[in-house]
């Protein structure tokens, strides 16, 4: 019995499962710190990215970065 358990549970997260990627953004890519404080996303899909030194914005293809001026 539990190896039949086993096996529909198995079967179930292999057909429903979603093969979820992460892409890494860091100070390669633009970020303007790599400690990031606070992250939120917006109505138009942006993320809003808070770091230490900034505040950074992520559209799916780029990173523009509003840092405070003196």
């Amino acid at each position: 019995m539990k190896l039949i358990f086993f096996l529909s549970f198995l079967s179930f997260n292999l057909l429903l499962g979603q093969n979820i990627k992460f892409k890494p953004l860091t100070t390669k890519e633009g970020l303007s710190n790599n400690s990031v404080n606070d992250l939120i996303s917006d109505e138009y899909g942006r993320l809003w990215i808070a770091s230490w030194d900034g505040l950074n914005v992520y559209d799916g293809h780029k990173i523009t970065s509003f840092k405070h001026q003196q």
